[in-house]
């Protein structure tokens, strides 16, 4: 029998329009693979909240964190919020899209971060675009800015 871990599957990600309240379910991993029965309840409520297509196994909880303030912590998650008219979940689809959105913005503008580093370095003196050697001497360096801190400075030019 194959053993596996909890996954986690973002049904609504943490954002100022939900009050950074992020509504996650957890599965095991293996459960398609373990043969467990397809979860019809946890499936139609990854469709109601914009994910077609999406299949679970077995047994699925669902719960709630808070990440503002800070640190992330678990929030209370009542079975009435489970409801099909609930504020969360008939937010879900525009959230998620929202979510989408955002992350497609971040990648376009580290890709387009990328490119302006190569292309810095190409047109260095003597340059011809070395690699990254981390020896400090400024010849090929990379800043030394993490992707978040990168994404979020150049999506604010």
């Amino acid at each position: 029998v194959a053993k596996g871990s909890v996954e986690t599957f973002a049904l609504v990600h943490p954002a100022v329009e939900n009050g950074f309240q992020g509504t996650y379910a957890y599965m095991d991993e293996c459960g398609l693979l373990k043969g467990l029965e397809r979860n019809s309840r946890a499936c139609s409520l990854a469709q109601a909240c914009g994910f077609d297509g999406a299949s679970f196994h077995g047994d699925v909880f669902i719960g709630r964190v808070r990440s503002r303030p800070e640190p992330t912590r678990n929030a209370s998650f009542e079975l009435a919020d489970m409801s099909s008219d609930v504020s969360w979940l008939r937010r879900a689809p525009a959230d998620n899209a929202a979510w989408k959105m955002e992350m497609v913005r971040i990648n376009e503008a580290l890709e387009k971060n990328a490119l302006r580093q190569q292309q810095a370095r190409t047109e260095q003196p003597g340059g011809g675009g070395e690699e990254d050697d981390g020896d400090g001497d400024g010849a090929g360096d990379a800043p030394c800015l993490d992707d978040r801190e990168r994404a979020f400075w150049w999506a604010q030019a």
